[in-house]
Formats: structure tokens, C-alpha cells, sequence
């Protein structure tokens, strides 16, 4: 009886390890024998400019590569993320299959602030409030702050470090109501110097590279408070904010 009683758990542990083998072994087969179900996007930020269609488009290189009823198997989940952040305009992308069998696209994308007007035949990039530079795709064009100049001449693709500072600006921008209203474009040139264009007025704003960014609109502020309100809107072609405590007008 006593010998009985020390097998029992060895009997117990072998049939459990049998049972463990026979659930791999069959998780295994039905892995191998599955078919993709369908495809499901999950977009995570909200962002109108990029939807569900769009990212099943690149998924499926426009359905020349279909993936629904494909043997699950034969679905390289890690490839179809590189394909999504190919493109650009995903920030993050993680692919897997659901318990269904559907294959799940969970995407985060880049959210536009300023469009970078880069000239000649390169097509437009866009900017995001972290400083990522991106493509969005073709026929997509948000009403967002624009900004040109020769800081993007032959501009292919810029880290966020280089341009730091010129983010903070267009942050400050884009942020704020009534500049964001009232400024529409802004010319860098290749050390940063800025140029900024409102909506109402024919005059331009010298700004001066992106430093000091607060008292420079404070300054802007009294110009339009006090200054302006003396004058017509036509009266000046160029507001300087450049100098330290003055703001030149002409």
C-alpha cells in the first residue's frame, strides 16, 4: 500500500506532462491548419487623418497581398509591422492574432501641427508636436500651420534634436488660440532666422531665431493692443521683435 501511495504522484506528474505534450501538440496542429479570419485595425490616438482602410491598404500592398484566409502560419506578423512603419506616417505599430484568428493591427500614428513646404517636386512633409518629420498620405492636407524656407532645402528627413528649438516655436504657436489664428506661415532660413506671416495685415513679423519666445509675443501683443489700434492695418510692412527690449516698426 505504501509503495502504492509514493507512485501515485509520479503516475499524477506523468499524466499531467502527457496532457501538457497533447495540448501543444494539438495548439501546434490547429496553428499550422488555421486560416486568418479577418483584419482588424485598432488606431490608439485619435487622428482623422489616417484611418482603417489606409493602414489595411499597406498591410496588404493594396490587396496584392491579401491576408484574409491565409494559413496563420504562413503570416510573418513582424514583417507586416516594418511594412506599417515603412511608410512613415505610423509612429508605432504591433501586429498579432486575436483569439479568433483575426489579425489585430494596433497602430499609433503621427498627430500633423505644421506642414513643412519643402518646394520643387519633393512632396510635402508634415511635423508633429514632438518634432517627428513624416509623409502623410496622398490627398491629405490638414489645415495646419505651414512653415518653408532654406532651413528645408534638400530636407529628406531631420532628427527631433536638430530642431528643438523650432519645434518649441511651432508648439507655442499651434497651442495658443489666438496665434494660432492669426499666425499662418513661417520662413526659416539656414540659421533659423524666422519670419513669421499673419492672417490680417499686410506686414511681416521678424522674429528672429526661435529663442526668448514668450517675450517676443509679448512684445507682439503690445504691438497689437497699443501700436496698431493708433494706426491703419496697412501702415506697417515689417514688425521687428528681434532686439531685446524694443520692438521696431516700419
Amino acid at each position: 500500500m505504501k509503495k502504492v501511495k509514493k507512485i501515485l504522484p509520479y503516475v499524477f506528474l506523468a499524466v499531467l506532462l502527457a496532457a501538457g505534450s497533447i495540448a501543444i501538440i494539438a495548439a501546434t496542429k490547429s496553428q499550422t491548419s488555421r486560416r486568418c479570419k479577418g483584419l482588424l485595425v485598432d488606431i490608439t490616438n485619435d487622428q482623422v487623418h489616417i484611418d482603417d482602410k489606409m493602414v489595411l491598404n499597406w498591410a496588404t500592398n493594396y490587396n496584392a497581398e491579401p491576408l484574409d484566409g491565409k494559413v496563420l502560419r504562413d503570416v510573418d506578423l513582424r514583417a507586416l509591422e516594418k511594412r506599417i512603419l515603412r511608410i512613415g506616417s505610423a509612429k508605432s505599430c504591433e501586429v498579432y492574432f486575436d483569439v479568433e484568428g483575426k489579425v489585430v493591427f494596433k497602430v499609433e500614428v503621427f498627430e500633423p501641427v505644421a506642414r513643412i513646404l519643402m518646394g520643387g517636386h519633393i512632396p510635402d512633409k508634415y511635423m508633429s508636436k514632438e518634432g517627428d518629420v513624416f509623409p502623410l498620405p496622398a490627398g491629405n492636407t490638414p489645415t495646419v500651420l505651414l512653415i518653408g524656407g532654406d532651413f528645408f532645402k534638400d530636407f529628406t528627413k531631420h532628427s527631433a534634436e536638430k530642431h528643438i528649438a523650432l519645434t518649441e516655436l511651432v508648439n507655442f504657436v499651434t497651442e495658443d488660440e489666438f496665434w494660432n489664428a492669426q499666425i499662418t506661415q513661417l520662413s526659416v532660413d539656414a540659421n533659423q532666422e524666422i519670419i513669421m506671416y499673419p492672417h490680417l495685415g499686410d506686414h511681416k513679423i521678424i522674429f528672429g531665431t526661435p529663442e526668448r519666445i514668450e517675450p517676443k509675443f509679448e512684445k507682439l501683443v503690445v504691438f497689437y493692443k497699443k501700436i496698431l489700434p493708433m494706426s491703419k492695418w496697412n501702415s506697417f510692412s515689417e514688425i521687428n521683435l528681434k532686439y531685446q527690449s524694443q520692438i521696431v516698426c516700419k
